[in-house]
């Protein structure tokens, strides 16, 4: 569980990283105006709170068909189960 929450925690300061990297000089007034030559055709902009939404769905889907295996698993006859091997 350790590293679930390890993981997890590194996942979110990596994501507050990349946030604060892409919105490079919004500070100034007439921020629309500043141009940066980069290498990249183009750049795709995603809110903090889109980005986080689909993350909490991902691991909403995952916990809930992880638990639905487990309750399947452990309401399963283990005699039934030996009959198979």
């Amino acid at each position: 569980m350790a590293g679930l929450a390890i993981g997890l925690t590194s996942f979110l300061l990596i994501t507050l990283y990349v946030i604060h990297e892409l919105s490079y000089d919004r500070f100034h007034k007439n921020y629309e105006n500043i141009y940066r030559m980069e290498g990249f055709a183009d750049k795709a902009v995603i809110s903090p709170f889109i980005y986080f939404l689909v993350t909490g769905m991902v691991l909403l889907i995952g916990f809930l068909s992880t638990s639905y295996q487990t309750v399947k698993a452990a309401s399963q006859n283990p005699a039934d189960a030996l009959r198979i091997e």
